[in-house]
């Protein structure tokens, strides 16, 4: 079965790589006959029967009988059933919400929800999550539930949390479901998302909550799963002469960009140590002294942003500025740049998670096959 509880996509076979190309076939080119696949692939006819079948049992294509110019025996033609395919996504919040979105082969949504969880034992949760799945497929009785996407928070597994509650879900899914479900972080989920909507080759997107978060996307692949490509943004030194982070280094990024660091910045300027109100009202009883704050720090994220941009070669970067009284700053600092920045509101944040939970699974399942 698919083996990507963290979304890994290497080690094909030579069999996958195959069925990869008859699938891109069937995609472009929406018929095919057995002759058609021997020919394009170098394959011979039993091997391009078992390849088509295959995908037939698997509910990617269909199969008809057809004469050709009205004479002859009939030739049995294959054809692309990816307008019956629906996708879904679930994100899984930390508040034992469940957020789900399904969407078709050219990516409309035909369906949005919200449901809670009760805080029970794993296979209790893991039933409930299956159960929602399959009351999917019998709200789409004339469609076919081709793959699923789940993004976790990043609070529910190792190491913010003791350990992973849902380790083992996209297993369990694949196995009771027989559909291929992948898994990812929230920020990756973004990553997806974005990619679908800006149709570039090398993306990164980055949040600033209370962490500062980023996933990048190359050629299709998420880069830095084990994590490395977000400790060095997030860590890459903005003030040498700043405060010690845990990390052993001075004047990190991540200790000036998150909220928690500019809520705090903000309470010293105004001199209120213990207070509830809002960041933007901290920002706009600090006057020049706040203004001044908000746009070096600003400035420290651009210029990371810069080397980020400058290093990995990328196409677009999405910040999901949300809730931080950065986000003015940053948009007036990147209006007259050359790098590509798109700055995103925190209304947009868990919609688009979800929405991009269902589009891995569509681009992993289908899209991938492209850039393969």
């Amino acid at each position: 079965m698919y083996k990507n509880e963290m979304c890994s996509m290497s080690g094909k076979t030579k069999k996958q790589k195959y069925i990869e190309a008859v699938k891109r076939l069937l995609i472009t080119r929406r018929t095919l006959s057995r002759a058609d696949v021997c020919e394009e692939l170098n394959l011979d006819i039993r091997t391009s029967t078992a390849y088509l079948n295959e995908l037939t049992v698997a509910g990617f294509c269909g199969e008809t009988e057809m004469i050709a110019n009205g004479k002859g025996r009939p030739r049995k033609v294959y054809y692309s059933e990816c307008d019956k395919m629906i996708f879904v996504g679930i994100q899984l919040s930390k508040t034992n919400g469940i957020r789900l979105i399904v969407i078709d082969y050219e990516g409309k949504i035909l369906l949005r929800s919200e449901k809670v969880v009760l805080q029970q034992s794993k296979l209790y949760i893991f039933k409930r999550i299956l159960a929602i799945f399959n009351n999917i497929q019998e709200k789409f009785p004339d469609r076919k539930l081709y793959a699923a996407g789940i993004a976790v928070s990043r609070w529910l597994q190792p190491p913010l949390a003791v350990f992973d509650l849902y380790f083992g879900l996209c297993s369990f899914l694949e196995d009771e479901l027989n559909i291929p479900v992948f898994r990812c972080i929230n920020i990756n989920a973004l990553a997806y998302k974005e990619l679908d909507k800006n149709k570039v080759d090398r993306l990164a997107v980055i949040h600033l909550g209370q962490l500062l978060e980023l996933g990048m996307i190359k050629n299709g692949k998420i880069a830095g799963v084990d994590g490395a490509l977000e400790r060095d943004f997030a860590h890459f030194t903005v003030a040498p002469d700043g405060e010690k982070c845990y990390c052993g280094k001075k004047g990190c990024l991540e200790n000036y960009v998150n909220l928690w660091a500019l809520r705090d910045g903000l309470k010293k300027i105004i001199g209120m140590s213990e207070t509830d109100l809002p960041d933007n009202e901290l920002f706009s009883r600090g006057g020049k002294a706040a203004a001044d704050y908000i746009h070096k720090t600003a400035g420290y994220l651009a210029g990371a942003v810069a080397k980020l941009y400058r290093e990995h070669n990328l196409d677009r970067i999405v910040i999901y500025a949300g809730n931080s009284v950065l986000g003015e700053d940053l948009k007036k600092q990147f209006e007259k740049s050359l790098i590509p920045v798109e700055i995103e509101t925190e209304a947009e944040f868990s919609a688009s998670i979800v929405r991009g939970a269902a589009e891995m699974a569509r681009y992993l399942s289908l899209i991938q096959y492209f850039v393969c």
